[in-house]
């Protein structure tokens, strides 16, 4: 199979779609949303064990899945039915 990065997989910001970034903002928009993907993840993480003492830890990835299901990957959709 093809592997690749996971870096490799996120695109970076434009200028083009989102005119008020300067060229160095878009310039390092790959790197500040890994920050963001990572910090996100630790959050996560950090809420899991204190809300359950460290025993969810075999389940972390099905639930890390279904939470970022429910909160991105049905983000439109979700945002419809609230409107």
């Amino acid at each position: 199979g093809d592997s690749k990065r996971p870096v490799d997989l996120l695109g970076t910001i434009p200028r083009a779609k989102y005119p008020a970034l300067t060229a160095e903002e878009e310039t390092i928009s790959k790197p500040l949303s890994t920050i963001c993907q990572a910090a996100f993840d630790a959050i996560l993480v950090h809420v899991l064990n204190k809300s359950g003492g460290g025993v969810h830890e075999a389940k972390w990835q099905p639930l890390r899945r279904e939470m970022c299901t429910a909160l991105n990957s049905k983000k439109n959709a979700r945002t419809v039915d609230i409107l």
